[in-house]
């Protein structure tokens, strides 16, 4: 019996993603890392990925089948639509169900766990496995402590209430009856409702599972501060240790998984600054991602674009045009293919884009107009102005 790791990646987060499987492999060198990859892959390319030992197997997106959210498998026509309706970033996550269901169904996983591609190991993960004696899914809260300052407050517990209380850079699942349930849902969950979209309720996968310990037995949330340590947690995490193999968290837990969300937003180096400063290994632990990830860089794939980032004429796809395409369904009864139907972006812009324009246009102009009536220079004329309409009355 195996216990696979994956983690999803369109091929411009290869260095990152060959970060967590060579640290992995360090100390699981029989476990199978399994990349999943959102965009076709070519047989040369396949190889060439294959050829890194620390890489077992990959899962490209038109291996998996995505449904309805209720069974029915999409047709060919509906998941062209279905990958159009998704950002990078929702794709990515969108599989992440399927592909958990694709491992759980091979003979011979035992257990899987997904890590988000900007993940690192530092200790051996068997402190996991061993919770499924008795568990069945393992989540890993962003927060397990209250914060003490207005400012963290709004940095981290309000944050959470909006994209979810778990993290979900990191899930372990049994293969038993009560984990493939849970796959299974999460699966339908995500083949339908995976966007962000966090005035509607629903953040990716994330908000999904703050549903997870109330519906589904054996679930294990990990409050441990080993886990999943990030940014948002270093509140109540003090990181520091001899060295970057010998990290600990508030002295008594050897670090297991550090998380460097919002790496390439430039969020994770700001959060750092604000709530890292009296934890400098954290510092030398940022320079040493960097390294990592410019060692196991290969330019062929990190400087490749998404390839449903563009209609087939070579035009940006932007997320409004994804998310109005997906808001009415009669428009994939009239654009089948919106990627090479280019009659959709022309309906986009001159229905919607060039609206949207004349809206703005109308509201700088009211804005204009209402600076200029609350201005000082206005209201100082207002009794010019009254003289100027009483001498009209006698001359006019």
């Amino acid at each position: 019996m195996s216990v696979y790791v994956y983690t999803s990646i369109a091929l411009n987060y290869f260095p990152k993603a060959r970060v967590l499987s060579t640290t992995l492999k360090k100390f699981h060198p029989t476990w199978k890392f399994c990349l999943v990859v959102s965009e076709d892959v070519d047989s040369n390319t396949l190889e060439e990925i294959l050829s890194y030992s620390d890489i077992d197997e990959v899962i490209t997106h038109n291996m998996l089948t995505i449904t309805d959210g209720f069974d029915k498998a999409l047709t060919k026509e509906e998941y062209v639509q279905w990958q159009f309706k998704h950002t990078l970033v929702e794709f990515c996550t969108a599989v992440k169900g399927s592909a958990l269901c694709y491992l759980l169904n091979k003979p011979d996983c035992e257990a899987a766990f997904y890590f988000d591609p900007d993940i690192a190991i530092f200790d051996n993960l068997e402190q996991l496995t061993s919770h499924f004696d008795k568990d069945s899914v393992l989540l890993t809260p962003h927060l397990t402590d209250i914060e003490k300052t207005s400012s963290a407050v709004w940095d981290n517990e309000i944050s959470v209430l909006k994209h979810g209380i778990y993290n979900l850079g990191f899930v372990g699942i049994k293969n038993d009856i009560n984990g493939r349930k849970f796959a299974k849902w999460w699966k339908d969950r995500l083949d339908l409702y995976c966007y962000d979209d966090i005035p509607n309720g629903v953040f990716t996968d994330q908000s999904w599972c703050d549903m997870v310990p109330a519906v589904f037995s054996g679930v294990k949330v990990l409050r441990d501060p080993q886990y999943n340590v990030a940014t948002w947690n270093l509140t109540h995490r003090h990181v520091d240790g001899k060295d970057l193999e010998n990290l600990y968290i508030n002295n008594d837990y050897k670090l297991c998984f550090y998380h460097f969300s919002g790496f390439d937003s430039g969020a994770q180096l700001n959060m750092l600054n604000k709530y890292a400063l009296n934890m400098p290994q954290l510092f030398l632990l940022r320079d040493w991602y960097i390294s990592e990830c410019k060692k196991l860089d290969n330019p062929k794939f990190s400087l490749r674009k998404w390839q449903f980032s563009y209609y087939h004429n070579g035009t940006e796809i932007t997320k409004d045009q994804r998310k109005f395409y997906r808001k009415d369904a009669n428009l994939a009864n009239t654009f089948v293919d919106p990627f090479s139907d280019i009659t959709y972006l022309a309906w986009y812009n001159d229905n919607i884009s060039n609206a949207r324009a004349e809206d703005n246009a109308i509201k700088l102009t009211q804005q204009q107009l209402n600076l200029l009536l609350n201005s000082n220079s206005w209201k100082l004329t207002k009794p010019l102005r009254a003289f100027g309409s009483f001498v009209r009355q006698f001359t006019g």
